[in-house]
């Protein structure tokens, strides 16, 4: 009786010795694809902290060679209705010093203000945001205070005050310093994690400080994709995080051209200060921006 499947015997030299080759083959592939899928993923809070290195290495002044700069964006929704506006400044305040200021604001008198300094070489650094009420009278304020090792800050609203302190992380962007973060992943290509602190939750509900994890991934000729989530001590059911797709021109030494919240269909463009003014009507001499803290 003959034999349904062919035994090694039956198949001619040739046809064995690109057996053992295809085999040999398949094997390789398979050790190969094991690896990939069992290899250590690549340590993205340590990239982030590396650039973080980095910019402290270079410090600020190696970025930031203009004495003042200034833009300004305003948000609009697909039907390009615009329903808010930036308005954002940096100063070089002396050898080794530099700040910032960042307002917004939309139909109403209420408005955001927070003021940033921060050393070249990332060291020291001081914050302070406030929020406005329709009257003009301060809503909520949180400070930041930064050093080599240590962050501490401070969140007072009505008859509440909150203060929390913790090691600074390696990875930890100061205040200021992000859109140089942007530029080097734009740059090089590289996905990066870093820890920021927003206003909002700043200070959890334990007490402690509340990092919040921003995930840089490039995407495209000079765009960064940043997945923000929320730290371990935020309830994602109340603060579900977010993404921002960031565009960046370098023939403006990577300065935000426009960025952009995909899920809620919301882009902000770069645009002239008398645009702000004209577009929301508000007075010529506002905001009054000083970069001091």
């Amino acid at each position: 009786m003959r034999r349904m499947y062919p035994t090694a015997n039956d198949v001619p030299r040739e046809k064995r010795s690109l057996l053992a080759v295809v085999m040999a083959a398949l094997l390789a592939v398979s050790v190969a694809m094991a690896w990939l899928t069992t290899r250590p993923k690549k340590d993205t809070s340590r990239s982030g902290a590396e650039i973080i290195a980095k910019l402290a290495d270079d410090t600020l002044e190696g970025y930031w060679t203009s004495r003042h700069w200034d833009s300004c964006f305003i948000g609009l929704r697909r039907d390009s209705r615009p329903i808010d506006w930036q308005m954002q400044s940096r100063d070089r305040q002396s050898e080794g010093m530099f700040s910032g200021s960042l307002v917004t604001g939309d139909v109403r008198p209420a408005r955001r203000e927070s003021k940033w300094s921060l050393s070249a070489d990332l060291s020291e650094g001081n914050y302070v945001a406030r929020e406005y009420d329709d009257a003009r009278h301060v809503v909520t304020e949180t400070r930041i205070t930064l050093t080599a090792n240590e962050i501490t800050v401070a969140r007072r609203g009505g008859d509440q005050k909150l203060t929390a302190a913790s090691a600074r992380p390696d990875n930890y962007v100061p205040e200021g310093a992000f859109p140089l973060v942007l530029r080097h992943v734009a740059t090089h290509g590289d996905t990066a994690t870093v820890k920021m602190i927003f206003d909002d939750t700043a200070i959890a509900d334990d007490g402690a400080i509340n990092f919040v994890n921003a995930r840089l991934v490039p995407y495209g000729d000079n765009a960064v994709r940043v997945e923000y989530s929320p730290g371990k001590r935020v309830n994602s059911r109340h603060w579900p995080g977010f993404t921002i797709l960031y565009h960046l021109d370098p023939d403006r030494g990577y300065d935000m051209d426009r960025y952009e919240y995909p899920a809620q269909g919301v882009i902000y463009r770069r645009c002239k200060r008398e645009l702000v003014i004209k577009t929301f009507r508000i007075s010529d001499e506002e905001p009054a921006v000083k970069t001091a803290p």
